[in-house]
C-alpha cells in the first residue's frame, strides 16, 4: 500500500477486508471505519524503513545545527539545489538562530560559501561568489586564485585588470554588492566606477591589460531603497540578508489552477487573499496571484536605470 497506487487498485481490497473482518466478529460499522482510515492513510503512508531512516535524519540534522550551526547551514548552501526549502528561507532559518550571514565579497569570498571565523562569538557563513546568478565559475575561480596570488585588489581599476573576469562577470558582482564598497559607497557607485575603469585582463579573451589606475569618484547618486535593495538581491543572488519577514500562503488548487503560469515563470509574485492566525501561525488564503514587476531592476541593471542621480 502507497500512495502512488490508485484508488481503484485500493478499493479493489475493500469488500474483500469487510468480508473478513465479519468472519472475525467485528461489526460491518466497525469495519468500515477501519477501511476509511486505512484509505486515509494510504495517501501519505511509507513504510517503516522509510520513516526510521527519517527519524534518524532528522535526529543527526538537529544536533548539527545546535553544536555546528554554521558549518551546518555552510554544507547545506553549497549543496543546492536540493531539498524543500530555496537557500533564502535556510539563511533566514540560521539568522533567527543567531548565525550571522555574510554577503559575498571579492575580497573575503571563495567561489562556495565558507565558513569565516570572527573575532568574538561563533564564526559566520560567507556567500561564495558562484551564488551571484549568471557569473561563469571558471572566471570567479580565475578570480580568487588572482588574489590568493597576488593579495587583495585595491579597487575597481586592480580588480577589472587582475581578476581575469569579464565585464559581464564584474557587472553582475558589482549589482550583487560583492565589490567591498566602503560604506559611504552603494551598488550604484560601484557600478558606475567599473563603467569608467573600464575591461581589463579576461582568462577567454587574450592578454589585453587595463592600466590599474583607479577611476574618478563616482557622482553623488540616489542610494538604493530598502525595497530596491531587496529585489536587487533577490535578482542578483537568489537571497537577501536583509529584514524580509516569511509568510505562509496557502493557494487552493482552484486558485492554482487559474494562475499556473505566473506561478510557474515569475521570479516574484504579489498575493492577494484573508489573512488568518491560527495557532500561533500567520497564513494567507490566497483568492489572486499576480506577476510582481520591476523593470528598473533586473539580474543586472542596464546602465540606463542603475544611476539615479540623488534628488
Amino acid at each position: 500500500m502507497s500512495r502512488k497506487r490508485s484508488e481503484e487498485a485500493l478499493e479493489e481490497h475493500h469488500e474483500r477486508f469487510v468480508a473478513g473482518a465479519r468472519l472475525r466478529g467485528v461489526e460491518g460499522e466497525t469495519a468500515e471505519r477501519i477501511w476509511t482510515g486505512i484509505q486515509g492513510f494510504s495517501g501519505f503512508g511509507f513504510p517503516k524503513a522509510h520513516s526510521a531512516a527519517f527519524g534518524l535524519l532528522a535526529y543527526q540534522s538537529a544536533w548539527l545545527r545546535v553544536h555546528y550551526a554554521a558549518e551546518f547551514l555552510c554544507s547545506l548552501l553549497n549543496e543546492q539545489p536540493m531539498g524543500f526549502y530555496p537557500p533564502d528561507a535556510l539563511v533566514h532559518e540560521a539568522q533567527r538562530r543567531d548565525v550571522e550571514v555574510l554577503p559575498p565579497d571579492v575580497n573575503r569570498s571563495g567561489v562556495k560559501c565558507h565558513v569565516e571565523p570572527r573575532d568574538a562569538g561563533e564564526p559566520g557563513v560567507r556567500i561564495g561568489l558562484g551564488y551571484v546568478i549568471g557569473v561563469k565559475e571558471r572566471e570567479m575561480e580565475a578570480l580568487v586564485e588572482e588574489r590568493e596570488r597576488g593579495g587583495p585588489y585595491a579597487g575597481v581599476a586592480d580588480l577589472s585588470s587582475r581578476s581575469g573576469a569579464g565585464r559581464d562577470g564584474l557587472e553582475r558582482l558589482a549589482w550583487a554588492g560583492a565589490l567591498g564598497t566602503s560604506p559611504r559607497e552603494g551598488r550604484r557607485e560601484a557600478f558606475w566606477r567599473l563603467g569608467v575603469a573600464g575591461s581589463g585582463r579576461h582568462i577567454e579573451e587574450g592578454t589585453q591589460l587595463a592600466l590599474p589606475l583607479e577611476p574618478p569618484r563616482a557622482p553623488e547618486l540616489a542610494p538604493l531603497q530598502p525595497w530596491e535593495t531587496m529585489l536587487a538581491d533577490y535578482s542578483s543572488t537568489g537571497m537577501t540578508l536583509g529584514e524580509h519577514g516569511s509568510i505562509n500562503l496557502i493557494v487552493p488548487q482552484s486558485v492554482f489552477e487559474r494562475f499556473r503560469a505566473i506561478v510557474r515563470t515569475a521570479p516574484l509574485i504579489r498575493a492577494r487573499g484573508r489573512l488568518e492566525r491560527r495557532e500561533g501561525t500567520i497564513n494567507v488564503l490566497v483568492e489572486e496571484i499576480a506577476a510582481l514587476e520591476q523593470p528598473d531592476l533586473r539580474a543586472v541593471a542596464p546602465a540606463g536605470h542603475a544611476f539615479g542621480r540623488r534628488g
